[in-house]
Formats: structure tokens, sequence, C-alpha cells
């Protein structure tokens, strides 16, 4: 036994010496002139082979077929192989002379290489992305630039429109966090992936914090200001939201969404008084702003309804009566002062079913029976009755 086990040893020994080396010469000959599917099989034995298997010429060989035949639609090409086996040729390689194959006329270098396969990708994403159908295409493309050059702002900014415009929210904001780390500088990167954290993930906790990173980039933007204010009261942080709020309309007076908004979270914190002040500061910049107008005109409406329970709930004492007409006259006080609001909601909303139905109860209370009857009229007409 011990004699055949020595006998079989010397034959596969023999067998290993006698491998042939790979022809990389020929390989690189192959690739040169466009015969990848060659190239590819010689370099599928010089990557194992003892005396190739270290040579950068075999990887960098390897690199370009496979880059070749993914961007020509060849079967068996793929983009992050290809990359994969360029570095590692780069890696293999001695000296600082840079690496290429190919006579000086036409010679390919490495980095030469990686550039062309990124303008390829990166143009086909461009190209594609001007097509809605083709949009899921377009973001592979970018994302293969950003394989080939991770230092390429561009195409993760693109990756990352390109994910949203397809819903592919992950990819998208990957992209983006991407381009946002290495540096890009659209502000708009930031909004998107704000948006996304916010909107879609709902990960308040991570927007709030891309959202204080993009106010030191940006800190006069005002869209970055309102998302702040947007992730501050989506997290019931209503006290840093109003704070935020009173900046921006320091910096931005004229803006009538921001006293709208601070009014709203003044009466969230039940500052009925401070709020009316800021929705009546909102009109102040924009007369026809719908809600402000709709909330002053619940401000009202909610004192004439209360102090409507008040007298139903009075007896028929003589205090009672004289209470009664008292609370009469303010009735009548606050139908008037609310009127003005609802009958400018009416304007700018004619089927607005609350607007209407808040007018026709006013109309009641200011005994002006004709107008309460022709808007119960138009609310049977709009079906609310």
């Amino acid at each position: 036994m011990k004699r055949v086990f020595i006998f079989i040893g010397i034959i596969l020994a023999g067998s290993s010496f006698a491998q042939k080396k790979p022809k990389i010469g020929q390989a690189e000959s192959a690739v040169l002139s466009g015969d990848v599917k060659t190239a590819m099989a010689i370099t599928d034995e010089g990557i194992v082979h003892e005396k190739t298997k270290n040579d950068p010429k075999t990887w960098f060989i390897r690199g370009l077929a496979l880059g070749i035949m993914d961007t020509s639609g060849v079967e068996g090409g793929d983009m992050a192989a290809a990359v994969s086996a360029l570095h590692k040729a780069n890696d293999l390689k001695k000296g600082n002379s840079e690496l290429f194959i190919g006579p000086i006329t036409s010679m390919v270098m490495y980095s030469g290489a990686l550039q062309s396969f990124w303008a390829y990708n990166l143009n086909k994403g461009v190209a594609a992305f001007q097509n809605a159908d083709e949009r899921a295409a377009a973001l592979d493309y970018f994302e293969k630039s950003t394989l080939i050059m991770p230092d390429s702002l561009d195409a993760y900014y693109y990756a990352g429109l390109a994910g949203v415009s397809i819903e592919e929210y992950d990819r998208a904001l990957k992209n983006f966090k991407s381009y946002i780390d290495k540096g890009g500088n659209e502000e708009d990167s930031y909004i998107k992936a704000i948006y996304i954290l916010n909107q879609i993930n709902e990960d308040n906790e991570s927007a709030l914090e891309l959202v204080r990173k993009a106010k030191v980039k940006y800190p006069e933007s005002k869209i970055i200001s309102e998302w702040e204010f947007k992730v501050l009261f989506a997290m019931d942080k209503v006290g840093e939201a109003v704070v935020q709020l009173e900046e921006q309309i320091e910096r931005d007076p004229n803006n009538a969404e921001l006293h709208f908004n601070l009014g709203v979270m003044k009466d969230q914190m039940g500052k009925t008084e401070e709020s009316k002040v800021h929705y009546e500061n909102a009109l102040k910049v924009d007369p026809k702003y719908f809600n402000a107008l709709f909330n002053l005109g619940v401000y009202y409406r909610n004192q004439l309804v209360e102090k409507s329970k008040e007298k139903n709930n009075l007896g028929i004492s003589k205090a009672d009566i004289a209470k009664g007409k008292k609370l009469d006259s303010e009735i009548t006080e606050l139908s008037k002062k609310a009127l003005p609001y609802w009958e400018k909601c009416r304007e700018l909303k004619a089927d607005d079913q609350t607007t209407l139905e808040t007018l026709q109860y006013i109309y009641v209370q200011l005994k002006d029976y004709d107008k309460a009857e022709e808007v119960m009229s138009i609310m049977e007409e709009l079906g609310y009755r």
C-alpha cells in the first residue's frame, strides 16, 4: 500500500508541473481586438495559475474584458467584478508608472479604462433618465458609475433623483447620503433626503439630525428652516418648533405661512389669544390667505357657540333674563366679528362645507334669515343637506 501511495503522489506532482502557463500575451491581443470571450477564457486560467495569478496584466486584461462585456450587453459581463479586477491589477503593479496594455499608438491605460466605463454608464443613465419609462435603468447606470468612481459626486446625486422618481426610496436615500458625506453642494440633496427620512421612513430623529447638518451649510435657507419646523412638529417638540419659527419670521417677516404656522403652534399650546395675533399677522401679509381667514373665523365661532350654550342653559329668573339680554348682545357682537372672515372664506372657496354651515349659523344669529335660507339652498344643491 505504501508504494502505491508514493507512486500516485509522483503522478499527481508531475501532472501539476506539466500544467501549461496561460498565454497572457494572447489574452492581451484578444481584448484589444474585441475578442473578449477569448480574453476571459485565458484569464480564467491565468488568475489561478501559480505563474500568472499575481501578474497585474492578468487582472487588468480580465477587468477590461468584464467591463467591455458589461457595457456591450454580452452574457457574463459584470461591472462590479470588472472594477474589482482593475483595482487588483493596480494593487499588484510595481513602481510608480501607470498600468497599461497595447502599443503606444493605441494603448489602454488603467485610469483611462475606469474613466471610459464611468463615462459610458453616466451618459447612459442621463439618456435613460429623460424617459420616464427608463428611470429604473437610469438608476442602475448611475449606481454603476458610483461603483467605478466612488468620488464622482454627480453620479450619486443623479442616482438619488432617479431613485425618488421611481419610489426606490432606500436606494435614493443611500445615494443622497453618499453625495452629502462626500461634500456635495446641492441643497436639493438634503431636502430630498430629509423628505424620505421624515415622510417615507418616519425616522424623525435621523431627519432632524440631517436638518441640523443642513442648517450649518445653508444657514439662510428658508426651505431647510421649514423642514426643521415640520420635523420638530412631527416629534411633538412644540417649544423648539415655536423658537425655530420665531427665528424664521425674524429673517422673513413677509412670509404669511410662517405667521400662520406660529399661530397653529400657539393654538396647540393652548395660547389661543396669541394664536389670533399670528393669524392676523398672516393676513396683513396676504389678505387672501384662506387658512388664516378660516382659523380666525373658527376663533370667533367657538366663542359664539360657547355664548349660545350659556344662554340656552339659563332659567327664567329675573337674573337669568337680564343675563340673557347681555349674552344676546355679546352673541350679536361676536357674530359681526366672525362674519367677514367666513364671507371671505366663501369668496375663496365657494363650496367649502364648513364655511357654508358656519355662515348659515351666523346669519341666523344675526336674524338675517334670507341669507341663511340662501346658504341652505346652496348646501342642498351641493348635497350637504
